[in-house]
């Protein structure tokens, strides 16, 4: 299939989905731009108006998780002291 076939085909299914749909999938985006991880803080950090604060941020998250495009990971950082 020639590439203006395909990218067109990718453009009507994007216009197709919803505004939740089109927020997860820029938030997929993002997370796989940046490795495949992020936390909620930096997701906070991402410089988007729409993840002002923590409660905000982990909404989305789990929201990812509840699509099954996603799964939380615990991160079990040690204090170092000197």
């Amino acid at each position: 299939m020639p590439l203006v076939h395909r990218e067109a085909r990718r453009v009507y299914a994007r216009l197709s989905e919803s505004a939740d749909e089109r927020n997860a999938a820029g938030l997929v985006e993002l997370i796989r731009g940046r490795g495949g991880r992020i936390s909620v803080r930096e997701l906070m950090r991402t410089g988007s108006q729409r993840y002002p604060d923590v409660a905000a941020a982990e909404l989305a998250l789990a929201r990812l998780v509840d699509l099954g495009l996603g799964r939380w990971i615990e991160s079990c950082k040690e204090k170092l002291t000197g």
